[in-house]
């Protein structure tokens, strides 16, 4: 019975297994390949590279060239999620030589995308080891969705609940918010071909004066080279970097989740030196002079009598000018007389 118990519990997992993968298929599975499919796979393929070797970049690690050969060790796996998460991996395989290193360090990759509530749709550590190049798109999205695209929208997504987001659809109402009527998009497809709308956004983010003031001017007839222009004045003034390429953002067969990948970082982009300006500080008041301050006049002793300049004054006349009058009076020999004497001569003398 244990055993019957088991095995029926291992089928009605594997049928949960089975719904959510369907469920989920949007999120992490590429769609079926055809003539046409192999373009935008290409894309996607060119464009996921550049954003995984962005990231790379920021934590110092090494680029990689090939998303089949080069995530087969788990290395750079671990690396990008540590750069997405800002956690780093407390032990891991830095060299592995053998297969089951290899496949250890993706199993410990796939288990902390889970840890983080990533949702993983059918990809086990063999799929990436081995280059299964869909699977490995599919995988990457749901990263470039989660640490990309929805942290982007993180405003939009205030007080909603996850099941009434919808992050492409926002996205969108973003992006027709800033653009003018004359070049409103409706898709993150065929509407870019032109190269326009690109130029058009740019301008929008980069605020007044525009980056592009003649974009009113193009034409899709020059469609690749409006794209390399908006995709560069983008990068060298709004710091966002060049995933895409001007001939694949031109191309009728660009791929959905590149643009949308691309796009989201205009929702945070800024203009290079854009920071406001500080408030100029006011004048600096000069310090008024202060007037010199008039000279004390001379403190007299209180003990001492009042100078009587008519006794010694060699002259009929004071400095102010007023004539001494007074009648002549006979000597004082007492000290006190003298030290008073010896005063005014002081104050008349010039």
């Amino acid at each position: 019975k244990k055993e019957e118990e088991k095995k029926l519990k291992k089928m009605f997992n594997k049928g949960i297994a089975e719904q959510v993968a369907k469920q989920g298929a949007d999120a992490s599975r590429v769609r079926s390949t055809g003539p046409q499919d192999d373009a935008w796979v290409k894309i996607q393929q060119k464009t996921f590279t550049n954003w995984v070797n962005v990231k790379l970049k920021e934590g110092g690690f090494e680029e990689i060239k090939d998303l089949t050969t080069d995530f087969a060790s788990g290395v750079s796996v671990i690396q990008l999620l540590e750069v997405c998460s800002k956690k780093p991996f407390p032990k891991y395989n830095k060299t592995p030589k053998l297969k089951a290193h290899k496949l250890e360090n993706l199993t410990n990759a796939l288990k902390r995308c889970q840890d983080e509530g990533l949702n993983l749709v059918n990809i086990g550590p063999g799929d990436i080891e081995e280059g299964n190049l869909k699977l490995i798109l599919g995988f990457l999205w749901t990263i470039i969705y989660n640490y990309q695209v929805l942290p982007s929208m993180k405003a939009a997504m205030a007080g909603r609940t996850a099941s009434k987001f919808n992050p492409k659809d926002e996205l969108l109402k973003w992006v027709n918010s800033m653009l003018c009527k004359e070049h409103q998009v409706t898709n993150f497809t065929t509407d870019w071909n032109s190269g326009v709308a690109v130029c058009c956004l740019t301008n929008a983010v980069g605020g007044e004066p525009q980056l592009l003031p003649h974009h009113v001017q193009m034409s899709s007839a020059g469609a690749q080279r409006n794209c390399k222009e908006g995709i560069d004045t983008a990068c060298d003034t709004l710091d966002v970097p060049k995933l895409l390429a001007p001939e694949d953002m031109a191309s009728p067969a660009v791929d959905e989740k590149s643009m949308m990948m691309y796009i989201s970082y205009f929702r945070t982009a800024k203009r290079k030196g854009a920071s406001a300006a500080p408030a100029p500080e006011p004048p600096k008041e000069q310090p008024k002079e202060q007037p010199k301050p008039e000279p004390a006049p001379a403190v007299r002793n209180a003990s001492l009598p009042p100078p009587l300049c008519v006794l010694i004054c060699p002259n009929p006349f004071h400095p102010s000018g007023r004539q001494c009058r007074g009648r002549p009076a006979p000597r004082s020999t007492s000290p006190q007389r003298q030290t008073a004497d010896l005063l005014l001569v002081h104050h008349l003398q010039p």
